[in-house]
């Protein structure tokens, strides 16, 4: 009876574990593919939800892997853990960002271009104002590449205490495909919009200002004119990266053609060339600006180099007459 028992049970206990102690192998990754990218450019401050699938050698679809995503340029298109992208600003034109998903080891890229209404803001620190100032720069392309062919209205509005709750008036024009705003207006922290009506649609661009992040004025500045020449010294402000100089009229303000002279801070001096030449003896109010980016790339075309705030001084030089 107990052997039997024994002949009955041993047999049943090797095939349970024969049975139960074999699992299948797990699924290797042969390639990943992202869906949702669309055929075109991506609206700024819009978003998009991108999707990765990873597959095996057989073309079979693997599922419940972690993807990791990844942006090129996450200041002007990013992605979130979940594959979202958010288009944050204008991307170069021939230049778009590259998103990543990988997934055990294999990856794919997916390249995303951007087009619509951009903008940025900034402080104004101006020894001639009694306040800081609000600087806003705005920028447009269409999906083709191309921007506004007439000159056209921009509104902007900021949070809660900016401009006692008015609206500032820009325009983005259709000679530069932007405009810089110099506006009065003392910078609030917080959230900014900018909307503009083009070709029928209406475009919407948020953006933030910091009004506690300031560019220090440059110290002993100094502009000498002659006929045919201008030179600017000065000692440029911690966070400056371009100083640029320039000669207004005593009277009316305006700028006298053919002064400016600009450079990289770390390069002072700088010396240019008048053209028109001026005519000695004349007086000019003398101004130095420094920049904490490289002004050069205010344009449409190398906007996507801007930093997020771009933030300005303004220095008075005084008096200069032309010798």
């Amino acid at each position: 009876m107990r052997q039997n028992s024994l002949f009955t049970v041993l047999p049943l206990t090797v095939l349970l574990a024969a049975c139960g102690g074999q699992t299948p192998p797990a699924p290797t990754v042969n390639s990943v593919s992202i869906s949702g990218a669309g055929n075109g450019p991506v609206q700024t401050d819009t978003t998009l939800q991108l999707q990765a699938t990873a597959k095996d050698a057989n073309g079979t679809t693997i599922t419940g892997k972690n993807v990791a995503w990844a942006s090129s340029n996450p200041a002007l298109v990013s992605v979130d853990a979940n594959g979202k992208i958010t288009a944050r600003h204008l991307t170069d034109l021939t230049t778009p960002v590259t998103i990543t998903a990988a997934i055990d080891g294999k990856s794919t890229t997916v390249n995303i271009a951007t087009y619509g209404l951009d903008a940025r803001g900034g402080t104004i620190n101006d020894s001639t104002s009694p306040n800081l100032r609000t600087y806003i720069r705005l920028f447009f392309r269409n999906a083709d590449g191309t921007t506004v062919t007439t000159d056209t209205p921009a509104v902007i509005t900021g949070p809660t205490g900016f401009n006692a709750g008015n609206a500032l008036d820009s325009k983005i024009f259709a000679s530069t495909g932007g405009s810089g705003l110099n506006a009065n207006a003392v910078p609030v922290t917080g959230q900014y919009s900018a909307t503009a009506t083009i070709g029928g649609k209406a475009y919407t661009k948020t953006f933030s200002i910091d009004a506690t992040k300031t560019l220090g004025r440059v110290t002993n500045p100094s502009i000498t004119l002659t006929s045919t020449s201008v030179s600017l010294n000065a000692t440029a402000p911690s966070g400056a990266v371009w100083v640029a100089g320039g000669v207004y009229d005593q009277t009316t303000g305006q700028g006298i053609a053919g002064t400016g002279v600009s450079g990289e801070a770390t390069k002072l001096p700088f010396t240019s060339t008048v053209s028109p030449a001026l005519t000695p003896g004349t007086t000019y109010n003398a101004l130095v600006f420094a920049y904490g980016y490289d002004s050069r790339n205010s344009t449409l075309a190398k906007s996507h180099l801007l930093p997020e705030q771009l933030n300005i001084s303004v220095q008075s030089a005084g008096a200069v007459t032309v010798q």
